[in-house]
């Protein structure tokens, strides 16, 4: 009776030796096969790129208007005149109220020390070692940061000229709007693309192959700002500021994948 029990599970366990392996050889076979398709696929890549120097079209003015006063809600007062009157003269300018944006605004108090009771009568004693410490506000300073976006660069100058009379200049940066930025980078990819298929067709000529379909493609775009910088002639008469934009390089690459024949 036992010898058969084994005898059974001899012959069960070479049936699913055998299924197994036959199993595995239809695993490797086919995997074979995937890698032996994928790899007649993917026979040329190229990567071509295209760039252009081209002029902004906007400029954004950073500005801080600055206010100091003997207290709190004088100076927070004051400051909100000047930049009541910044705004009026921009309408003037036909600077929309969307392109003017507040990126900060602060309320301090400008102060010092007085120390008495020290126990030296010169002025070179630490001040940790005196016993009284006293206070002083000697203003109170409102600030706002302001954001202003020229969409006419030739229009920078004159405004420049408007906001430097009641606020400090920070800095002027230049950019492109998303329709001229688009429409470059249109142009590029379009002579980039040419140039990665002609580069795959030179190719596969000196292969002495044949270039098949496009497989796959992807692209990218870099635009390159220059430094942000402000460039002022003396105000003398009708002269004004000047405001030099300089260019802005954007450059477009494209990758290409093709298969040959």
């Amino acid at each position: 009776m036992e010898e058969k029990v084994v005898m059974v599970i001899l012959v069960f366990s070479l049936v699913a030796l055998v299924g197994s392996l036959y199993i595995a050889g239809l695993a490797n076979e086919r995997s074979i096969i995937i890698n032996s398709s994928s790899d007649s696929n993917y026979g040329i890549s190229t990567i071509a790129e295209a760039s252009d120097s081209v002029k902004p079209d906007i400029a954004t003015i950073s500005i801080t208007v600055e206010s100091r006063e003997k207290t709190a809600s004088a100076a927070s007062s004051v400051n909100g005149e000047k930049v009541a009157k910044i705004l009026e003269k921009l309408k003037k300018l036909s600077i929309n109220e969307e392109d003017i944006k507040t990126e900060s605004l602060s309320l301090y108090e400008d102060y010092h020390y007085v120390y008495g009771d020290c126990p030296n009568s010169t002025t070179e004693f630490p001040p940790y070692q005196c016993k009284n410490k006293s206070k002083v506000i000697d203003a109170y300073v409102a600030t706002q940061q302001l954001s202003i976006k020229v969409r006419d660069v030739e229009k920078s100058g004159d405004v420049v000229d408007v906001l430097s009379t009641s606020s400090s200049i920070n800095n002027i940066g230049f950019s492109l709007s998303d329709a001229k930025r688009a429409s470059i980078e249109k142009e590029l990819l379009e002579k980039a693309a040419k140039e990665a298929r002609e580069r795959a067709e030179s190719i596969a000529k000196g292969m002495g192959v044949s270039l098949g379909d496009l497989i796959k493609a992807s692209s990218s775009t870099t635009q390159y700002y220059p430094q942000n910088r402000y460039y002022a002639l003396e105000n003398t008469g009708s002269s004004g500021s000047t405001v030099s934009p300089g260019e802005l390089k954007v450059s477009v690459s494209v990758s290409s994948s093709y298969a040959i024949r």
